[in-house]
């Protein structure tokens, strides 16, 4: 007589979680706890790829501030192969690691500004200016910073420099991804042979292949395209290419403009009202938007059966003050008129009170 296996004791099951305990595991997600792992959103998917991001990155930040300046851009850009621990220096072709250099002649950065602009994310002067720009988000070159930090965990070091008469500042700095804020290691001032301008250098993972879209390749392309500038460019087979200026001025800065009510979705629409300086609907239009004319702008409000005129609504913070406690209308509005007017212009109360009572009694 054969007898049956024992069946195998199911596993109990864990208990799930209430709605408390859920909770307390709720937090906020910093923004750069967030490209920390999606970085391949910013263009460091693979090694080759990020060591370009991060060399037109530190080139896009020098030519915008040098023509800002009114300055003709002078960058160099240098890329230097790293050993791993103690070993020797390999090859261009064989290294995985790699020391970027980025040095401009452009108007410097002020000493307070130099760890938010190369430590924190999202942090910059173009987001709000509707004006083309290379770079607009904040986001470029602390990206390459935090991606150097987190392949190599070596810090940032800049120098910075704003004139002849002014020190030169150097400071070493990391981001700390929890807060986005800058973690200063090292700060210092040194001795600069530049005069002015601006140095970053960034340790990272990377690998150098020349061909298509790579740094080679970005460098020929940035030289075509602005002939105004100057390059030179250090490869990390030792080879040094200059690539002068043709033209011996900057191109026209672009001009900012305002939002056409086409380009609109109506939440930015309410912002825009919220933060106008206009007090009419018509004003409204006619300045906080491109190519509407006061009489185009009165037309719309006719359509939309808004007066040009109508007033936008204020907060209770914009509303005049009381003139007493009792008396709620503002002090900015016209008092009633006294009681001598009121008697000379108005009848008696008695006489009011005989002409209803004539009128109410029948003939």
């Amino acid at each position: 007589m054969t007898t049956k296996p024992a069946e195998p004791k199911a596993k109990p099951r864990p208990a799930g979680k209430s709605a408390d305990e859920m909770g307390k595991m709720q937090r906020e997600i910093s923004v750069s706890e967030f490209f920390t792992k999606n970085r391949h959103l910013l263009g460091f998917d693979n090694p080759r790829k990020a060591l370009l991001t991060a060399v037109k990155e530190a080139v896009d930040n020098a030519l915008d501030a040098s023509e800002e300046a009114g300055l003709l851009p002078d960058i160099v850009v240098k890329l230097e192969p790293v050993a791993v621990g103690d070993g020797p220096v390999p090859a261009a072709s064989q290294a995985t690691r790699f020391r970027v250099t980025v040095i401009d002649h452009g108007p410097g950065i002020v000493r307070d500004q130099i760890p938010k602009i190369f430590a924190k994310l999202l942090y910059g002067s173009k987001f709000h200016r509707l004006r083309m720009s290379r770079g607009q988000q904040g986001i470029g070159i602390s990206a390459a910073g935090m991606y150097g930090q987190l392949t190599t965990g070596k810090p940032v070091k800049i120098i910075s420099r704003t004139g002849e008469k002014q020190p030169a500042h150097y400071f070493e700095v990391q981001i700390d991804t929890k807060k986005n804020e800058p973690l200063i290691l090292e700060k210092k001032q040194i001795e600069w042979e530049r005069h002015r301008g601006t140095q970053v250098t960034i340790e990272m993972e990377g690998r150098h292949q020349k061909g298509r879209a790579s740094v080679d390749e970005y460098m020929e392309l940035s030289a075509i395209s602005n002939p105004h500038a100057q390059f030179t460019y250090h490869s990390p087979e030792g080879e040094t290419k200059v690539y002068p200026r043709t033209i011996q001025h900057n191109p026209d800065p672009p001009k900012e403009i305002k939002p056409h009510p086409y380009g609109i979705e109506l939440g930015m629409l309410l912002k825009m009202l919220q933060d106008t300086k206009s007090h009419w609907a018509s004003g409204f239009l006619s300045t906080d938007f491109s190519r509407v004319s006061p009489e185009t702008a009165e037309q719309i409000c006719k359509t939309a059966g808004v007066s040009p005129r109508s007033a936008r609504a204020t907060s209770s913070a914009r509303r005049p003050r009381s003139c007493s406690r009792r008396c709620r209308r503002p002090s900015s509005w016209p008092r009633r008129r006294t009681a001598s007017r009121r008697s000379a212009r108005r009848p008696s109360s008695r006489a009011c009170i005989s002409r209803s009572r004539a009128r109410s009694t029948p003939p």
